[in-house]
């Protein structure tokens, strides 16, 4: 996997696993002190981040895959460090070229954060130009 945030291309990515059962994708991560914001728990921006991936990887879900378009992130309670994290999402809806998926982040039961998402498939042949600005 060649991704900064999830596989063994960056070596400091969080270590997380995804999968796949039945129409709704699943994780697990625990989270060191190198993740640490506020004393004891996961900075926020990580938590962002692993919710980046694993809501982009439950997007497949649909058959389709593309970029995110929009991120919502909501912490619930705070998130130990050390602790085991897991993932739960699914596909709320598809439109067209677009894609939103929900999902939640919880420790031993107790959810800590939730996300919901907004996916845009890109067309075959787009091309990003930059203005040389």
């Amino acid at each position: 996997e060649i991704n900064p945030l999830y596989g063994l291309a960056n070596p400091l990515s969080p270590p997380m696993e995804m999968w796949r059962d039945e129409g709704r994708a699943y994780g697990r991560a625990k989270l060191g002190y190198a993740f640490e914001g506020p004393p004891e728990h996961v900075h926020g921006g990580y938590i962002a981040a692993l919710f980046d991936q694993f809501l982009g990887f439950a997007q497949t879900l649909s058959g389709t895959s593309g970029m995110t378009g929009k991120l919502d992130v909501r912490y619930v309670l705070p998130t130990p460090v050390n602790a085991e994290l897991s993932f739960e999402a699914h596909v709320k809806e598809q439109v067209g070229r677009i894609t939103y998926v929900e999902g939640r982040m919880s420790v031993a039961g107790a959810v800590t954060a939730k996300a919901k998402a907004m996916f845009v498939e890109i067309r075959p042949g787009y091309l990003v130009r930059s203005s040389g600005k």
